[in-house]
């Protein structure tokens, strides 16, 4: 499911949508029961022309995941913090372009950056230390997170 490279983890796309695709069915399947409703959206509608802070938005949640929805413009991670996150994240980036920052050990010293486009994304295992290092301030950086546990 996983294919290991010098720096990352990158999973196998086909296999983590089907996953993913699978997760949201069972939920779907316990709504549908007797009363069904749609619901639509868009990714890309209600971002705000300014934000002061990037906006962290869940748009489905179940037992083991959470999928969320995260607005940057000229963002980064405040100076000496890092993400130490309890759940493995996939993130993938829809529009913008951002920088993420990896530690490669406990020492946050010795790190390496890895740029994303859109269309680009990254399986982050948990407990690997990360940090935002810069996004788009030009565009919205909008992104797309899947945290999970296995």
């Amino acid at each position: 499911m996983v294919k290991k490279t010098d720096e990352m983890i990158v999973p196998n796309p086909d296999i983590f949508l089907c996953a993913i695709s699978l997760k949201f069915l069972e939920h779907m399947e316990a709504k549908t029961m007797n009363t069904a409703k749609v619901e639509k959206g868009n990714i890309f509608s209600n971002i705000p022309d300014t934000f002061p802070e990037e906006i962290f938005e869940t748009l489905l949640q179940g037992k083991s995941f959470r999928l969320e929805r995260i607005l940057s413009k000229g963002h980064r991670s405040p100076q000496d913090f890092w993400y130490d996150q309890a759940q493995d994240e996939w993130v993938i980036v829809l529009r913008g372009r951002a920088t993420l920052r990896f530690a490669k050990g406990q020492d946050t010293r010795d790190s390496y950056d890895l740029e994303l486009g859109p269309g680009d994304y990254v399986l982050i295992p948990s407990h690997l230390k990360h940090r935002v290092e810069r996004t788009t301030e030009s565009e919205e950086t909008v992104w797309l997170a899947i945290h999970y546990t296995q």
